[in-house]
């Protein structure tokens, strides 16, 4: 037995941004608080939509925030931006762009209807009231925050990172409109596709999954790994772009429906907190080196996934460690970076990172299809950090 779930509806396609503005107004959402990534408005497609768009639709703007570009949302953070909120003057919160403008809106929106701080709400189902309708704009394709009942921040005080989750958390709607993904840089285009497709095979492999979340995740896997390097070189590929983005809404369903990932997405976590990394840099360039310590394990499991491949060898005599190689490939051929020396950690860092992640993360290492332990955590970590001293800061 076991439960899915599909926590929000999908508008999909080019200039779908457009089709939901008259629903809108029709299910009188008709006053819009607006979270957009600080660096978006200046381009022509968002001035356009903010400024055009939405009022020809007879919808208003009230408020407009900007998320900051490049930095998780903390939980000051998200109360500072909350108060500033005109409460009873809005029907809906928009957010657009990546993962911390989306997850930002949906705190936002929570903190609207319900009592106290962001903090308060830390943790599974602890919100009690509906938020606002949110509607989700994703500008990158990664975190499928639209297509789950999670929204991230950083506790600054406690140094971890824990969500919101749960009840009351989905967007009203997502809209995957690859139009709004067209001038995404290659460095952020990157990171997000990297972040969903550990999402996809963290997923795919969790011992919590079930077969209908890891169909989605098989379902999701080529639509990203295939397209990866598409959408870095050619970023003005609009099929490219519209591939990605529906690969990073199924692996988020996948995700969501396994109860989380797993090594990769949990070290990340710490990584981000000490040492701001972005979070899908921290779990992507962990993956392959989880990928290759599950193989090395014995585990053959990702054989189903090797088969999408595009361009795959026939029939290598061990598919799973082709497997591993192949990311090891993708990630060349996009110009990933190797380590975590750009962002200056080093070996030093290693054992705070391992304590972080056994005393917070610990449940993501119990999902990896094979035991992981601190051991574990230790040897990825020396693989994916420079040498001591040996890294040149970003």
């Amino acid at each position: 037995m076991f439960r899915f779930e599909v926590p929000s509806r999908l508008f999909f396609g080019k200039d779908s941004r457009l089709e939901i503005l008259p629903i809108l107004r029709d299910a009188g959402l008709k006053r819009l608080g607006v979270v957009i990534d600080e660096a978006l408005p200046a381009q022509e497609a968002f001035r356009a939509f903010l400024e055009e768009d939405i009022p020809a639709a007879s919808l208003s703007i009230t408020a407009i925030l900007r998320s900051r570009s490049g930095r998780e949302p903390d939980y000051g953070y998200l109360d500072e931006c909350s108060q500033a909120l005109p409460k009873d003057a809005l029907d809906a919160v928009l957010g657009i762009g990546g993962g911390s403008a989306m997850d930002l809106a949906k705190g936002i929106a929570i903190l609207m209807t319900n009592p106290g701080k962001g903090i308060d709400y830390r943790g599974m189902d602890k919100v009690a009231s509906p938020g606002l309708p949110v509607v989700l704009f994703p500008t990158t394709a990664g975190t499928g925050s639209e297509a789950t009942k999670t929204a991230s921040f950083v506790d600054c005080r406690g140094q971890t990172k824990l969500g919101i989750n749960g009840r009351h958390v989905a967007a009203w709607a997502g809209v995957l409109d690859p139009v709004l993904a067209l001038d995404c840089p290659p460095g952020p285009t990157m990171a997000a596709g990297m972040d969903a497709l550990v999402h996809c095979v963290e997923s795919f492999t969790a011992m919590t999954s079930s077969v209908l979340a890891r169909d989605m995740a098989k379902a999701a896997f080529p639509r990203l790994f295939n397209n990866l390097e598409r959408a870095v070189s050619r970023p003005k590929d609009l099929d490219g772009r519209q591939e990605m983005m529906l690969g990073a809404y199924q692996a988020g369903i996948a995700m969501w429906n396994a109860a989380g990932g797993g090594p990769a997405s949990g070290i990340s976590y710490p990584l981000g907190v000490r040492h701001g990394v972005p979070h899908g840099f921290a779990g992507g360039l962990l993956l392959p080196h989880v990928v290759r310590h599950n193989v090395s394990r014995g585990y053959q499991g990702y054989e189903p996934l090797f088969d999408l491949i595009e361009g795959r060898p026939e029939a290598p005599a061990d598919k799973s460690r082709a497997f591993a190689e192949a990311f090891e490939g993708l990630y060349r051929r996009c110009g990933a970076p190797r380590d975590f020396g750009r962002w200056g950690v080093d070996s030093a860092a290693v054992a705070a990172l391992v304590e972080d992640t056994v005393a917070q993360r610990a449940a993501n290492l119990t999902h990896n299809p094979v035991p992981f332990g601190r051991a574990d955590v230790e040897e990825i970590l020396n693989r994916a950090c420079a040498p001591r001293g040996n890294y040149a800061r970003i």
